[in-house]
Parts: C-alpha cells; sequence; structure tokens
C-alpha cells in the first residue's frame, strides 16, 4: 500500500515508466495513432498527379513475388528512385523486395550472393535495404512527431519501421550468440556500426522501431512492440525472481 502513495511524488515519466512495468499494452493504447483516415492519401515531396502514376507503376512491379520477377523488381524501383530520389515509397518497397530477395533471416552471417542489374548493384544487398529503410524513413517523416498523416503515408513509414525493427532485433540475436560463442566472425545484419552494440541496447532501439510502426497503424508492430518492451520484460524477470524467492522461503 505504501507503493501506491508514493506513486503521488513520482515524475510524470516515472509513473509511465511503472504503468509500462505493470500494464505494456496500456502504455501502447496511450500512444496516439497518427493515422488519420480522412486525409486524402499523399506523400511528402511528390504532387496528387505523381503520386497516383507512382502508385500505378508500383503495382505492376510488385505483381509477382516470384525470384526472376523480385529482381527485376530491384532494377525497376531503382529507376523510379534515380528519377524521383525523394519518393519514400519506392525505397520502401526496394527494401521489402530486397528482403524477399536475401531472406528475412540473416543469422547466417553470410553475405548475400544476390545480383541485380539495378544502380545499386555494386553494393552488398543489405547494405542498400538498410539505406533504403533509412531514406525512406527520413523522407516521409513529418517535422511534427506529432502529426497526423494519411493512412498511405502511415503505411509508408510503419513498414519501413517494421523492417528497421527486424533488422536490429536479428542484430542482437546474433550478438547474443556471437557474445556466447565468443565469435568473432562477420556480422550478419546490415549496419555495420552496430557491430560494437551489446544486445540490450539492439533490443531497446528494435523496440523504438517496433513502437514508431504501432503508432502509424500497424497492429503486427503494436504486437511487437508489447512483446519487446524492456520494462516489461524487466518485470517478467523480477516475478520470477520473487517466486524463486518465494517458492525457497516456503520450501
Amino acid at each position: 500500500m505504501a507503493t501506491i502513495a508514493a506513486a503521488n511524488s513520482l515524475s510524470t515519466n516515472d509513473s509511465w515508466v511503472l504503468n509500462t512495468v505493470f500494464n505494456p499494452e496500456n502504455a501502447l493504447v496511450q500512444a496516439r495513432d497518427l493515422v488519420d483516415d480522412e486525409l486524402a492519401p499523399s506523400l511528402p515531396n511528390v504532387t496528387t498527379e505523381q503520386l497516383e502514376a507512382f502508385l500505378a507503376t508500383e503495382g505492376e512491379i510488385l505483381r509477382s513475388p516470384q525470384q526472376p520477377l523480385l529482381e527485376k523488381a530491384v532494377e525497376q524501383l531503382g529507376q523510379i528512385i534515380a528519377v524521383n530520389p525523394d519518393y519514400a515509397s519506392a525505397y520502401c518497397n526496394r527494401a521489402q523486395v530486397l528482403t524477399l530477395l536475401i531472406g528475412d533471416d540473416d543469422h547466417a552471417g553470410q553475405s548475400s550472393t544476390t545480383t541485380t542489374s539495378s544502380p545499386s548493384s555494386d553494393k552488398e544487398p543489405r547494405l542498400v535495404r538498410w539505406a533504403d529503410l533509412s531514406n525512406a524513413i527520413r523522407l516521409a517523416t513529418p517535422s511534427d512527431a506529432n502529426a497526423r498523416v494519411s493512412r498511405l503515408h502511415g503505411t509508408v513509414l510503419a513498414s519501413a519501421h517494421i523492417q528497421r525493427g527486424k533488422i536490429f532485433w536479428q542484430a542482437a540475436a546474433a550478438a547474443r550468440l556471437k557474445q556466447a560463442q565468443k565469435n568473432s566472425g562477420d556480422d550478419p545484419h546490415d549496419l555495420r556500426a552496430v557491430q560494437d552494440m551489446d544486445s540490450e541496447m539492439l533490443e531497446e532501439l528494435a523496440n523504438r522501431e517496433f513502437e514508431l510502426a504501432g503508432r502509424y497503424g500497424n497492429e503486427q508492430a503494436r504486437t511487437m512492440a508489447t512483446l519487446t518492451n524492456p520494462y516489461g520484460r524487466l518485470c517478467g524477470g523480477i516475478g520470477q525472481e520473487a517466486m524463486r524467492a518465494d517458492w525457497t522461503v516456503g520450501g
């Protein structure tokens, strides 16, 4: 009971942390959904007419998931990007296609052998994918972090954030495995700069990406944000320790 009374003197941030620990789902529900279905489809840096044409072209490019056509899709999306470098959706879609080509599971730690005739074919596909996701987020993110966006705009941002979150999560798993095996081999993730980060830091980065994707309307990301929430996972660990202590005392 003393804990409840003391909560009145907690800062807003501390109260949020406690709420997240004991009910992480509530924290996500309270996070404002930034998608407004009443807004007309739009993306930054393109006119309505350009957007309609781009979406139609992308729809044709992405029609088939078969590998030969996926490789062609990477090339065609690269052509859109070359002509329209500020069009966020093309970057996001090319990243998705690259994921299908190189495999969503990067745990093998081997460089992809995928080759394309796209303008970026001389680069390692995982690095191209990372750059594409970062560009999509940079181009599509509103200057006001709480700005409402159209469903289409939210879908692009959610897709880019959840893809980047998965990469961070895979990197965290690889970091744990690498530490357990004391292995100094190649890192199986996109961003070489994260190779010095520990698994906890990478998991926090992944959680942040999932939270943002959830705010932009992706329900899978909301679930992932809850499952990867560091405070919620901490609470689970505390609960397990408390149960072990009770069993020891009562034993």
